[in-house]
């Protein structure tokens, strides 16, 4: 029996008007459910309004002689109570997203920051690396000049000085193994076009052969001759031949492709 007979009820209610509640199963369990979950803080904290509509609601289920009414304020308590635990674990659950969010946040953060210093560091190793190399920025890289006096006059030959100025350039290609090389051979315009063009890529050859001997993988060295197809300075005066004697070493940028098969040793 869900509630006490309606004349029963109304004779307890004249004779008791002060009494505080009544009991019944009903009412009872949705009592014990109602203080058990609004002793909890986090649902006193984040779902009083639910609270509130259950509590209003277990009152009318006492103050009521309509059974229709009675069940009705029941089943309203109980779903009240449900909705109050309901949101609470939904705001819960969005401030748990929230924090994961935050900490993911700062964590990326952090990581950026990380990532800036350790490219700050990387960058003052580069530039102490170019400075040791003699080196200057290009549009394809990084590039090394060897000038005609670091090689024996009308040959292929390097001076011991120019291996040991390579050593740098060995230095920075081990430190960076994923970098590739050209090396490239260039001439004044003095001799015949074929004697100037073997000579610089027997110029450019040596310079590969030496930095093998450094110990670096001869797969990522290219080496090729150019001759007198591509002065940077006058042929016609003595100072600009002497430039146009040279030996450019290019270390690529990450990521640019290899020059095409062409003139290659």
């Amino acid at each position: 029996m869900k509630r006490i007979p309606a004349l029963l009820a109304v004779a307890l209610v004249s004779a008791c008007a002060s009494a505080p509640t009544h009991s019944t199963p009903e009412l009872d369990e949705v009592r014990a459910t109602y203080r058990a979950v609004s002793d909890v803080p986090e649902i006193r904290a984040n779902a009083a309004y639910f609270l509130h509509q259950a509590d209003a609601a277990i009152a009318r289920a006492d103050n009521t002689l309509d059974t229709a009414e009675y069940d009705h304020q029941i089943y309203m308590a109980r779903r009240y109570l449900e909705m109050a635990q309901a949101a609470t674990k939904r705001e819960l659950s969005e401030r748990e997203v929230e924090q994961l969010t935050e900490q993911h946040n700062q964590l990326r953060r952090e990581l950026r920051t990380e990532q800036e210093a350790e490219n700050a560091r990387r960058s003052k190793v580069l530039e102490t690396e170019l400075a040791a190399m003699e080196a200057t920025r290009v549009e394809r890289g990084i590039m090394v000049t060897l000038h005609d006096l670091l090689f024996t006059p009308g040959r292929a030959d390097l001076s011991p000085s120019a291996r040991d100025e390579l050593r740098s350039v060995s230095n920075f290609l081990r430190n960076h193994p994923d970098r590739v090389l050209v090396v490239e051979g260039h001439t004044d315009g003095l001799a015949n076009t074929n004697y100037n063009r073997m000579l610089s890529k027997g110029r450019a050859y040596a310079v590969k052969q030496a930095l093998v001997a450094q110990g670096i993988d001869p797969d990522r060295i290219i080496s090729r001759g150019y001759g007198e197809a591509r002065p940077i300075a006058n042929n016609r005066t003595e100072s600009g031949r002497q430039l146009n004697r040279r030996v450019d070493l290019v270390i690529l940028a990450e990521g640019t492709a290899p020059p095409e098969p062409g003139e290659t040793n």
